[in-house]
């Protein structure tokens, strides 16, 4: 694991490191493998030009014989002679290194192809599976062994544990209480509910102070394919839509009554309460303004100020700011104003993230999502109408993996997960890539 790489496992300013094949004199040297036989009608029309980009950065092909060691595998009688891509040592790309070292490097990177660390452990996990009895690899799964044990000192040195639950685990807890709602009505577990039932989730469940004509209004509103019955994905979906509608309004009133509330006129603030009396009521509100949010992301960045790098915060305090007029001027649309600001500001730390000097901010999740606005929004306001606009893509994509590999982006808020990951994904030119935001 000794070959640098910038391109499917690492970008430029933080290479990865990955496997490759070098020659020796020492005849009792073994490389092991699986050789694979294709048509050469395969290899020009498809294969050539694949693994030719897979294999590029100064490697050489040579011809070598293949022997068979597989007691089950079928005995070919004839020399089977396989090309292997061999790696140079006088390469530029050969960059060796002790056990530690290669780890760190390994640990921190990430391509287009997805992280480095990713890379050694499939690597690993298919060399034990084609070894043969009594073979080893040391280098490799001593290096695997300093990963892991590296990978979990990071994840420890830079776990914070907050009590902010974010609004996609509220959802979550919503339609986990919504399904185990429609399950109690559901008694012939049919998953459809009809209006008999439906009426007796009102009444006795809910204990709703309205007519059996609103009910049945409410359930016809509900029933989208108008078949009579409602299906649980009917019932869910409406509820976890009109909840948010309502909560802003139910919590005004939980404010005024507390669990006292008992004059209620709706499914939702009934659910609502029960949602409360469960113990399931998120801190944050699942109908947030921009404002709210605004006010929301502050928190949480001061929250997790001691994990964030003084110049990070600082790029957050510019990026979030308090008011609403002041956020949609700097997201939206193209200001002279924003583009002379932030270069007067940022110009020589959006050179550093570009030159790969600020990489150690992959480490947390608020360091990540200045990272990537540095490389992204900044870059673009600082080279506006030029090529180098988009100069800071390609890294961004790969702090991006990193961050979501982490869990980096679970830790942030919906409004934070605008720019990481979404901003970053839906900017690339790859319908794979870009699946990964919707």
């Amino acid at each position: 694991m000794e070959w640098a790489d910038e391109v499917h496992r690492g970008v430029p300013g933080q290479q990865s490191r990955t496997a490759a094949i070098f020659r020796s004199e020492d005849p009792t040297e073994r490389v092991w493998g699986v050789a694979y036989e294709i048509s050469q009608d395969y290899w020009d029309r498809v294969l050539e030009e694949k693994v030719g980009y897979r294999e590029r950065g100064g490697y050489n092909t040579d011809d070598v014989e293949f022997h068979q060691f597989d007691a089950n595998a079928t005995t070919v009688k004839d020399k089977i002679i396989v090309t292997l891509f061999l790696g140079d040592k006088s390469s530029p790309n050969y960059k060796p290194g002790t056990i530690d070292e290669l780890a760190h490097h390994i640990v921190r990177a990430i391509g287009a192809s997805g992280t480095n660390l990713e890379y050694l452990y499939q690597t690993a996990e298919s060399v034990r599976m084609i070894l043969p009895p009594g073979e080893t690899d040391k280098h490799l799964f001593d290096l695997e062994a300093a990963c892991k044990a590296l990978e979990m000192k990071e994840k420890q040195k830079y776990t914070l544990k907050t009590e902010t639950v974010h609004l996609d685990e509220k959802y979550e807890n919503r339609r986990e209480m919504l399904l185990k709602i429609f399950k109690t009505v559901d008694k012939n577990m049919d998953r459809q509910m009809g209006l008999p039932e439906f009426q007796n989730l009102a009444i006795n469940k809910l204990n709703l102070n309205e007519s059996m004509e609103s009910i049945k209004e409410k359930f016809n509103a509900i029933d989208v394919d108008k078949n009579g019955k409602l299906s649980t994905r009917e019932f869910i979906e409406y509820f976890l839509a009109e909840l948010q509608e309502e909560e802003k309004e139910f919590k005004d009133e939980y404010a005024k009554f507390g669990s006292h509330m008992t004059n209620l006129h709706s499914f939702e603030h009934a659910l609502l309460l029960y949602e409360t009396m469960e113990g399931m009521k998120s801190k944050t509100s699942a109908e947030m303004s921009l404002k709210e949010l605004l006010l929301e992301n502050k928190a949480i960045v001061e929250n997790m100020r001691i994990r964030t790098k003084p110049k990070a915060r600082m790029v957050l305090e510019f990026f979030f700011p308090e008011t609403i007029g002041e956020a949609m001027k700097l997201w939206f649309g193209k200001s002279p104003e924003n583009d002379e600001n932030i270069k007067n500001r940022f110009s020589c730390l959006n050179k550093q993230a570009l030159n790969g000097e600020l990489d150690d901010w992959v480490n947390t999740a608020t360091d990540c999502l200045a990272l990537v606005i540095v490389l992204t929004q900044f870059t673009r306001s600082i080279h506006r109408g030029t090529p180098q606009m988009f100069s800071g893509d390609n890294k961004a994509l790969g702090v991006t993996m990193l961050a979501m590999f982490h869990g980096h982006t679970k830790a942030l808020t919906p409004l934070q997960n605008i720019f990481l990951p979404c901003v970053t994904l839906s900017c690339q030119e790859n319908n794979t890539v870009m699946s990964l935001w919707l």
